[in-house]
């Protein structure tokens, strides 16, 4: 799962900090005043795809075409918004932090009538 660190924590134990996230694979929330301003998270180096750079570039061309003018949202099921709000272990690290990604870069939504099932 992730932590949530202080700024000022942040700020005193950067380096110790990247390597704890880089060994451990959890992303760490950094906050002010108890609001999250940033999430560390560890860097993933891309794999390469088996055929070569030509399909690879391929599908890119094709889902950029796809995607073309439309901005990239992750959108929460009711369970998966409560897990999240809740800091369940059920999602899974993956999970989390592209969730906390989306959601630093505002990109992360949940549908209206979520709110009408939790209620």
């Amino acid at each position: 799962m992730f932590r949530i660190v202080k700024a000022s924590e942040f700020k005193a134990k950067c380096l110790a900090l990247i390597d704890e996230v880089a060994d451990t694979v959890n992303p760490i929330v950094i906050a002010k005043n108890g609001k999250p301003l940033a999430v560390l998270i560890p860097h993933r180096v891309a794999k390469r795809s088996p055929l070569g750079i030509w399909k690879a570039s391929r599908r890119h061309r094709l889902a950029n075409r796809r995607r073309m003018g439309r901005a990239e949202v992750i959108l929460l099921d009711t369970h998966a918004a409560v897990w999240l709000a809740s800091h369940e272990p059920v999602l899974g690290q993956k999970s989390c932090s592209l969730a906390l990604a989306a959601r630093v870069e505002n990109q992360l939504a949940i549908s209206a009538i979520s709110f009408w099932e939790i209620t």
